[in-house]
């Protein structure tokens, strides 16, 4: 707590021989060294450790392995941190406290998009079972994003339409008995992972079902061209070139992923990281136009059930790409 969750003191004893009241000491001559040495030491005794600190201060993101995001219980929060930080440092803990089950799946879709590791609860949190079964879905969501949510990147968070309403919760916590909050019943983000591809995270925090509309350009994410597939469902998949409107629907208390591939990533048979005769050599002997292919065969690129000219033509498209 003396790290993150406090604030440099002021010192005007001259023998120390900084500027009195401010200088290097507290920084760059104090705790940065100290952390760095103890990560140092760290990596040779005990190389799965890690030092984290209560709250968030950027200051201290190369020197730490995560912030406790408890006090994150505010209305119309946004994810600064994260969008600077996120794939450098984690978030974790934020707290879970009084008995409101929908201002708890409030607080968990929000961690969820905003990429913190989540919950921080008591045993008897299993009690309330409508906030607890959204817990373990969120959870299981984000283990199967670690690549995006954890080593990836924030990336611009989707644009949608529809008749979303608001919902408010008790968000308690400490001594803050009531706390109302109120937030839009869809949280949504996405993350980008190191080897391009996007996830777009749809959490529908409230009881009731949701109808909306995605707007998606692929050039908004520096994209000529993409895939669109469901992140549970991969045979549900689209190829996209212009900008489209995609209706989703999100279920009560419920997540859902669509993954963004880039050209290159769908073009990429072998999955080498390069787009060439090898793929072809993949292609090739799936070719059949006039005949339905294998379901989620990796020859139909573009979907349709056929292995056929279309799929040779993103190949063509993509050809060489990636190679050095």
């Amino acid at each position: 707590d003396t790290l993150t969750a406090d604030k440099p003191q002021l010192c005007f004893d001259a023998s120390h021989g900084h500027p009195l009241g401010g200088g290097s000491w507290w920084l760059t001559e104090g705790y940065w060294p100290m952390l760095s040495q103890l990560q140092s030491a760290m990596e040779t005794t005990n190389p799965d450790a890690i030092i984290t600190s209560e709250s968030l201060s950027g200051p201290y993101h190369h020197v730490l392995d995560g912030h406790l995001t408890w006090t994150l219980e505010y209305e119309d929060q946004i994810p600064l941190f994260a969008a600077v930080y996120g794939g450098n440092i984690q978030l974790y803990g934020r707290t879970l406290n009084g008995t409101d089950q929908l201002a708890h799946c409030m607080r968990i879709g929000q961690s969820l998009v905003f990429g913190e590791q989540l919950g921080r609860v008591y045993p008897n949190f299993l009690d309330q079972v409508d906030a607890a079964a959204f817990l373990r879905d969120a959870a299981k969501v984000r283990y199967k994003l670690l690549p995006f949510l954890s080593w990836g990147y924030m990336a611009r968070p989707p644009v949608v339409d529809g008749n979303i309403p608001d919902v408010t919760g008790n968000w308690a916590w400490g001594s803050h008995d009531p706390w109302m909050v109120t937030i839009s019943a869809l949280q949504s983000g996405a993350w980008q992972s190191q080897d391009g591809r996007i996830a777009f995270i749809f959490a529908n925090v409230s009881n009731d079902p949701l109808t909306f509309t995605w707007d998606f350009d692929p050039n908004t994410y520096g994209l000529e061209r993409a895939k669109i597939e469901l992140f549970d469902n991969p045979s549900q998949s689209q190829i996209v070139q212009n900008a489209i409107e995609k209706e989703v629907q999100v279920a009560e208390r419920s997540i859902e992923v669509y993954i963004v591939h880039p050209a290159l990533d769908f073009a990429d048979l072998d999955k080498d990281k390069d787009v060439d005769l090898n793929d072809y050599a993949v292609y090739a002997p799936l070719f059949a136009p006039d005949s339905l292919s294998e379901p989620n065969s990796i020859a139909d690129i573009d979907g349709d059930g056929y292995v056929d000219l279309f799929d040779l033509d993103f190949i063509a498209y993509d050809w060489l790409e990636g190679m050095l």
